[in-house]
């Protein structure tokens, strides 16, 4: 018994009869004394009652002596392990077992032995491509890779207060398909905003800060300075980091940090074991630190105007027209390789860093495209509201117009959507031709999505308006007159569909199927657009040549909003694709981009497509199911309709069934 302890005090010695005669003693708790010394929470006449209930025990168990450990021959753990596994499956699991000592590596090896006599299978999980030291080399191993884009996005979305918009994006971009670092970083975004990313220059939870930041203080200062550079820089190589630290060439500062497991020195850059280890040393420094590192990576990077810009960003604290312009300059860099969400991020703080209102609407205006045709429709929302208030400039808010309205379209709201892009076209439309063509292609999507006549009736009387409109253009994939003229072609086969074959004819004739690898925005979309026409023209042959080819050609290029927008029509012609077998990776990526932007009604076409090819290559599939049918508005979704009812249709056709399975949605 301890000292000070008042537990002897409290208890009574009581006597009972043993089965050979003798006699045993016992101790209870002086019901007196009880609630005083157990109980002093609980209401007085609770305490009696448990006073009264009490069960006395016997001395002996407390004298006497023990001759061998127990836990070695009966564990506390196994009794309630087997009463579990009467009731249901197990399955043990051990995490980051490349920490365990020797001493606990024995006790888990006769935890291993006794669990799997029960059947109880037990995974043990480390990190790295080879067993810890300690653990058995021929265990069968399975190596686990970064989630996939769409599992990722479930596991974001089924978090308590998951982000939205460009935090989204950005959050899962940041965890690169890390598990961990999509539950914590969305934790922090929650607790903290959504500045988790290094750069943003907003706090993050003190929990993300604390998880990784620990491996880092006991390096020594050096060794710290280059992992908060490097945390920093983010895509500079470990020349730029040092010289940007000033800590000279000698790559043994950095090796601290490599045996303590943070990171690692691969190809002349910093490699960071975990996304959260670069978040926590980044945002673990104090601000002048960090805003320290920004301006000398900067000061060192005066021949990549680029990436200087973004380190004079961060070292911005308020309002500078110089940093804001180099950063549109970075943007129009990054639209040219194709780099649309790049220079969505550099176009939006190029807008927070304009002095003038003017110059801000039209950066937020272009910062808005560029996450359009970056296919993110939650940012593209967010932007809207930034530059739809400030400026009465038409051609500023045709601009707008275009991302908004094909954001609303993606989310399944088309009514909006419609209101959105005829506000920019009526009562006056924008004076760039090329603007207004892009309006009318948008208006048209919209149109051929909810099936609403008013969407449709305008578009070729619009069409007409755009006449030649390629050259001196805002819009960086309207530069090219092949571009324009299918698109235009495109818009006016969605208006009267029975002239689709003679638009396709003439711009077969015209436009040539180009070859080569070029990844041009302007001339991918012209292989885009021009499937699209076939499709509308049903020349199933043509969309199987043009579609798959070109899809995967915008992805190389990035074009994620087109993407989005097109991977459906290209799952629309699973009836041709089947045969080549390029629909179900057409699908799969539509999938996956609708569950990382959560477009709902692209998901559920997706699912509707699955049922009808699987159903015309006679394999057993489920009909989309119930919570498809109410999970957006039918009504002004009516292309996706037709997708479900034919999806149950033709299941049940081919399964030799006719009954459709779903009644007829008015």
């Amino acid at each position: 018994m301890f000292p000070g302890s008042t537990l002897g005090k409290a208890t009574a010695t009581r006597y009972y009869p043993l089965p050979d005669g003798g006699q045993g003693e016992e101790l209870v708790i002086k019901k007196d004394l009880f609630r005083k010394q157990f109980a002093t929470d609980v209401p007085v006449r609770t305490a009696q009652v448990m006073a009264a209930g009490q069960r006395p025990i016997t001395l002996a168990a407390l004298q006497e002596p023990a001759e061998a450990a127990a836990w070695k021959k009966i564990p506390s753990w196994y009794p309630l392990l087997t009463e579990i596994c009467h009731r249901q499956r197990l399955m043990l699991v051990v995490d980051d077992i490349q920490h365990v000592d020797r001493d606990s590596l024995d006790v888990l090896d006769l935890v291993m032995r006794r669990v799997t006599a029960r059947g109880v299978p037990v995974v043990p999980a480390a990190r790295g491509r080879t067993p810890p030291h300690g653990v058995p080399t021929d265990l069968p191993t399975a190596h686990l890779g970064p989630l996939p884009p769409q599992a990722a996005a479930e596991l974001l979305d089924a978090q308590p207060h998951p982000p939205t918009g460009q935090s989204r994006i950005g959050l899962l971009r940041q965890a690169e398909g890390n598990p961990l670092a999509v539950i914590e970083l969305c934790r922090a975004a929650g607790a903290g905003g959504a500045g988790v990313l290094p750069g943003s220059g907003r706090p993050q939870s003190e929990r993300l800060q604390e998880l990784y930041a620990s491996q880092l203080r006991h390096l020594p200062e050096t060794t710290r300075r280059l992992v908060l550079y490097a945390a920093a820089a983010e895509y500079e190589d470990v020349a730029t980091v040092m010289a940007a630290a000033g800590v000279g060439t000698d790559l043994g500062a950095w090796a601290p940090a490599e045996q303590a497991g943070p990171i690692t020195l691969v190809d002349g850059r910093v490699a960071f074991q975990h996304p959260l280890v670069r978040a926590g040393s980044h945002h673990g420094a104090p601000a002048h630190l960090r805003q320290r590192a920004h301006r000398d990576l900067a000061a060192v990077l005066a021949d990549d105007p680029a990436r200087r810009a973004w380190h004079m960003a961060a070292v911005c604290l308020g309002q500078d027209e110089s940093v804001a312009a180099a950063l549109e300059e970075t943007a129009e860099l990054a639209e040219q390789r194709g780099g649309f969400f790049a220079a969505g991020q550099a176009l939006q703080r190029s807008a927070e860093c304009s002095p003038e209102a003017e110059d801000r609407a039209r950066r937020y205006a272009k910062a808005l495209r560029a996450a359009d045709n970056a296919g993110g429709p939650l940012r593209v929302g967010e932007l809207y509201e930034m530059v739809s208030g400030p400026t009465e400039d038409r051609e500023v808010l045709g601009m707008v117009a275009q991302g908004a309205g094909m954001a609303l379209s993606l989310l399944g709201h088309q009514r909006q959507g419609l209101q959105v892009l005829m506000s920019a076209l009526e009562p006056e439309p924008p004076k760039d031709p090329a603007t207004v063509l892009t309006l009318t292609s948008m208006l048209h999507a919209v149109a051929f999505q909810s099936g609403v006549p008013e969407a449709r009736r305008p578009l070729v009387a619009l069409a007409d308006l755009t006449g030649t409109c390629a050259g001196d253009t805002t819009c960086t994939e309207r530069k090219t007159t092949s571009a324009v003229d299918v698109a235009r072609a495109g818009t006016l086969a969605g208006a009267d569909p029975t002239k689709a074959a003679e638009l396709l004819r003439q711009q077969m004739s015209r436009w040539p199927t180009a070859h080569g690898s070029s990844a041009q925005a302007g001339d991918t979309l012209l292989m885009l657009a021009m499937g699209g026409l076939a499709w509308y023209a049903d020349e199933s042959e043509h969309c199987v040549e043009l579609l798959p080819a070109h899809l995967r050609r915008a992805h190389r290029v990035r074009l994620r909003g087109h993407h989005q927008g097109l991977a459906g029509r290209a799952g629309l012609g699973a009836d041709g694709l089947r045969t080549v077998g390029g629909a179900e990776e057409q699908l799969h990526e539509a999938a996956a981009l609708a569950a990382v932007y959560k477009l709902r009604h692209i998901e559920i076409d997706v699912a509707a497509l699955r049922a009808i090819l699987a159903a015309l290559r006679s394999r057993p599939v489920d009909a989309p199911a119930d919570p498809a049918w109410s999970a957006v508005a039918m009504a002004e979704n009516q292309a996706t309709h037709v997708r479900l009812l034919r999806g149950c249709t033709t299941r049940s056709g081919c399964a030799g069934s006719g009954v459709l399975g779903r009644p007829v949605l008015s």
